[in-house]
């Protein structure tokens, strides 16, 4: 592949994660702000997306290995891609603005590079780690000054935000680490989104968050299969994104993904910002290009099974 094939198909990976993830948080705030409960939210959403995927398998006559390898991915997958995601997604979105939630995220790139190092997915760069501690700088620029938010309540709120890139970050170098060989995009989304809906099952029943369908908010019912067809489209590509081009890669949705829900939440919620968080983004920013500066060149260090 020459190197402008290279860099389109790069784009169109990154733009596929990003727009369904700014339609994503835009929808919780819709959804949140018509008094959906929050647990019983999560549950219909991840219950409608496994059953997408479901009939998605059926139809390609596709199985899902359940060996004791490939089950520790499934679990690994649901806890950290799935339920602490967006258990920490749905509750900040309440809370704070769609462009605050989407800057919260671009320190994720930072994170996932932090991480491969550690599992010796890549290389020990001095620009990619001063990255790293720029990215650090650009949160804190969110987080310390009284007059960066629009409140000083949201700040807890913020930190929730946080585990959201804590976790992916997590999730994207687990799927390339410990990948089995027979599972595809399809089976590894599939089995996320079942397993997370079964997780997420006592708690929104036990709450009574569950019947939130046929309850006050039913006739925001519209939501459900909406998020359905966002989380088929977000979980395929981010999936082929890691297999395609590496963890760190697929966490440069930030990219498009900040500038994108900055921009939908200043459009359609009215949101502005201040001076402190306008200067975090130009950090945060400058934090993305370091981690990524030799994305295109760079490869992926091969894992020992590979060599």
């Amino acid at each position: 592949m020459n190197l402008s094939n290279a860099i389109t198909r790069r784009i169109l990976l990154l733009t596929m994660i990003a727009v369904p993830t700014t339609l994503f948080f835009c929808m919780l705030q819709v959804a949140t702000t018509a008094g959906v409960p929050f647990l019983g939210l999560i549950f219909w959403q991840c219950l409608a997306g496994a059953v997408a995927f479901g009939l998605t398998l059926i139809a390609r006559r596709t199985p899902i290995p359940l060996r004791a390898a490939h089950m520790r991915y499934y679990g690994a997958a649901a806890v950290f891609g799935l339920v602490i995601p967006y258990l920490g997604m749905t509750y900040a979105a309440a809370n704070i603005p769609v462009g605050i939630l989407g800057m919260v995220f671009t320190i994720e790139p930072a994170l996932t590079y932090l991480i491969a190092l550690i599992l010796i997915i890549e290389r020990y760069q001095g620009l990619r780690f001063a990255g790293l501690l720029i990215g650090i700088a650009g949160l804190l620029l969110i987080l310390l000054p009284q007059s960066s938010l629009p409140s000083p309540d949201m700040l807890p709120w913020v930190l929730v935000a946080l585990s959201v890139p804590v976790s992916w970050a997590l999730w994207s170098n687990w799927m390339h680490f410990d990948k089995p060989p027979e599972v595809d995009s399809a089976v590894g989304a599939g089995a996320m989104m079942i397993l997370g809906s079964i997780m997420l099952a006592a708690p929104a029943t036990l709450t009574g968050e569950i019947g939130w369908l046929f309850g006050d908010q039913a006739h925001v019912w519209w939501v459900i299969p909406v998020f359905s067809v966002l989380n088929v489209w977000l979980w395929l590509a981010c999936l082929e994104t890691i297999r395609l081009e590496g963890p760190v890669f697929y966490s440069t949705w930030t990219f498009i993904g900040t500038p994108l829900s900055i921009a939908f939440g200043m459009m359609f919620f009215a949101e502005r910002h201040s001076l402190w968080i306008w200067s975090a983004l130009i950090l945060l920013f400058a934090s993305l290009y370091l981690v990524n500066r030799t994305m295109i060149q760079a490869q992926t260090r091969p894992l020992p099974d590979e060599v």
